[in-house]
């Protein structure tokens, strides 16, 4: 099996931090989003990843340097460059005009050949044990196998067993009862339902799987998932206890709702709420600091004041 990132989004409703950064490399406690999503292909085994790069694109150099290749001289099916992550070999394929998630499998159809692949999307964080989802897809009944929750923010997907018989009740068979997660196997059959060179959403191939009944779905409540393509939720994942990196102590600073290491600097008459406060940080006299995530990588001396965002 092969691995398939998305990695092109505009990432409108995380500006501005994704006016810098494509979206998948925005940091999630101090790593790139990217690099959670390479570390779950790496643990099932998978050495082959491609990923799709469309917003800033020349900042993916930084983060995962050229091993081979031309850089930026893709398209049409062509990897722009080669980059290494660990045992995996990426294969970046550069879209000069944005073709979404469907024209965007159909234009690395020759990358995937006759494998299966793993879909991810590339501002997500997850826990969830994958292997289910693997083991069902292998079974070869379906030509998609979508990843869901029984609870969620967005509970689409309507579900009988294994099978999809709805997606936002466009086919008219039931509301939805579940949340799907950006995560999914597809088998190479489906690339004869998209079209090459064409912008479109992977969602019409489900509903015709669907209406066939070859879209598959496994629920996996086990482990978190985070959708961090908002601001609100991209904050919410750094509150999250169990996400925090290992060795960072809490501070005794007085902080209502707040998560500040121990090593940080602050003034006098300082407010903290709902706010997440890396080490390193000096946070200077009078500060009211509200629902903001401050990064070990501030400049040492700096002073963070009156930050309400």
């Amino acid at each position: 099996m092969k691995a398939f990132i998305l990695g092109a989004g505009l990432g409108t409703r995380l500006r501005p931090l994704t006016n810098v950064r494509p979206k998948p490399l925005v940091p999630l406690f101090h790593r790139p989003m990217m690099q959670y999503a390479l570390d779950r292909a790496l643990a099932l085994g998978i050495s082959e990843v491609a990923i799709n790069t469309h917003h800033l694109a020349e900042v993916w150099e930084e983060f995962f340097p050229t091993t081979e290749g031309q850089t930026y001289q893709g398209g049409n099916g062509v990897p722009s460059r080669s980059s290494q992550y660990g045992d995996a070999h990426l294969s970046l394929f550069h879209e000069p005009e944005l073709l979404e998630t469907g024209g965007g499998i159909a234009n690395i159809a020759d990358w995937i050949g006759e494998s299966d692949v793993l879909v991810y999307n590339g501002d997500i964080y997850c826990s969830i044990p994958l292997e289910p989802l693997l083991e069902l897809h292998a079974q070869g009944d379906y030509e998609a196998t979508l990843v869901l929750r029984s609870a969620g923010p967005a509970q689409h997907i309507a579900i009988e067993g294994t099978q999809v018989v709805d997606i936002h009740h466009k086919l008219g068979q039931a509301e939805g009862t579940h949340q799907f997660t950006g995560i999914y196997c597809i088998s190479p059959q489906i690339l004869q339902r998209l079209e090459t060179n064409k912008k479109e959403s992977i969602i019409r191939a489900f509903l015709d799987l669907a209406q066939e009944g070859k879209l598959g779905a496994v629920v996996i409540d086990e482990g978190e998932w985070f959708d961090l393509g908002t601001r609100e939720m991209y904050l919410e994942a750094h509150r999250s206890e169990s996400m925090r990196p290992e060795g960072v102590v809490q501070s005794s600073v007085p902080a209502t709702q707040s998560w500040v290491a121990e090593d940080v600097t602050v003034g006098e008459n300082v407010t903290i709420e709902g706010s997440i406060i890396w080490p390193g940080v000096t946070i200077g006299a009078e500060a009211r600091i509200v629902d903001s995530i401050i990064f070990s990588d501030v400049p040492a001396g700096s002073v963070c004041q009156s930050v309400d965002q």
